[in-house]
């Protein structure tokens, strides 16, 4: 009979399925899991505001953006920053949970691919990353070849629609722009897996560390060139060089083995299992005390004095709008 444990999952997304997810279908191996609204592990994306009020459930925090965990507020964590903190933190870049992507991309070096009739995609729908990757884009498409773009930023499609499925889009291409939101070191998303995934050629910018992971020799890594128009000059050479171009098709995509689908899902097995193994006494990791308490009391305080000006700010708007009519 397997140990009953009670949780509680935060959405994650919008569609997330507290049922079916990456978490809860691990902890399913070992415990009888029971969803409860007075939770012992409570699981919270790092955009949840809601976990602040659970202040007597082990808090375990995931986040797939840029931004540092607080460990005064979670006991632990998973993200993608390269550290260690004793038990309480295991590094899971969010490109983990893209598992298809993740296992086409560790054969995809085995795949034999004829020369792709299209040149270069780019597939996004966030506008507000760093400016770079517009940058990129536009000069790409202006001084060398247009650049397909099938996401909901920048479409250029004739359907003036996004791409139903990114991969399948992809396939057709040599070269997909491979560009994170921002930079930072260990910041991986899954934007180069899903490249290599449909055997293009990322063309790659954001972590500084990507080739502690990735094989250089398979990607085109702008922080290699001193500018962007040395980049295009290389896509150029490679574009009209067949030979070039199957090579690095036919290099692996990783380096590192922590960047395999079945490692990492170990790793987050081991660190789950620990974690909802204890008591929940036990299991407590952040300070939950004098200091611990005041630090938590003051989120509180902000975040409801936030929401209060918010929604003045949302009342005020109205009734100017009213009197505007």
């Amino acid at each position: 009979m397997k140990p009953q444990i009670n949780v509680k999952f935060l959405p994650f997304t919008n569609n997330f399925n507290i049922d079916n997810n990456f978490i809860i279908n691990i902890l399913k191996e070992h415990f009888e899991v029971i969803h409860s609204d007075m939770p012992d592990f409570l699981f919270c994306p790092i955009s949840s505001e809601e976990q602040i009020y659970h202040r007597d459930a082990v808090k375990i925090l995931y986040t797939s953006e840029n931004l540092c965990p607080d460990f005064n507020m979670y006991d632990y964590a998973m993200g993608f920053e390269r550290m260690e903190y004793g038990d309480r933190y295991l590094r899971l870049p969010v490109y983990y949970l893209y598992e298809k992507s993740c296992k086409l991309m560790e054969k995809k070096h085995l795949v034999k691919k004829e020369s792709a009739v299209k040149f270069c995609n780019f597939v996004y729908s966030n506008g507000s990353a760093d400016p770079i990757r517009e940058e990129f884009f536009d000069l790409l498409s202006n001084t060398y070849k247009k650049v397909d773009s099938g996401g909901r930023y920048k479409n250029n499609l004739k359907s003036g629609k996004p791409v139903e499925d990114k991969l399948e889009f992809q396939r057709d291409y040599k070269f997909s722009i491979a560009f994170e939101n921002s930079a930072h070191r260990g910041y991986i998303t899954e934007k180069i897996v899903d490249a290599f995934a449909a055997g293009t050629i990322p063309i790659y910018w954001g972590a500084p560390d990507i080739k502690d992971f990735f094989n250089e020799k398979a990607f085109i890594n702008v922080c290699d060139y001193h500018s962007l128009r040395d980049v295009v000059e290389k896509i150029r050479e490679i574009d009209a060089d067949d030979s070039a171009f199957q090579k690095m098709l036919a290099e692996p995509a990783y380096v590192s083995e922590e960047v395999k689908h079945d490692i990492m899902k170990d790793k987050l097995r081991q660190f789950l299992f620990h974690i909802c193994s204890q008591k929940k006494e036990e299991a407590y990791r952040a300070n939950r005390v004098f200091w611990g308490n005041y630090y938590l009391d003051r989120q509180i305080a902000q975040t409801e004095s936030y929401h209060k000006v918010l929604n003045f700010k949302t009342k005020a708007k109205r009734i100017i709008m009213f009197w505007k009519r």
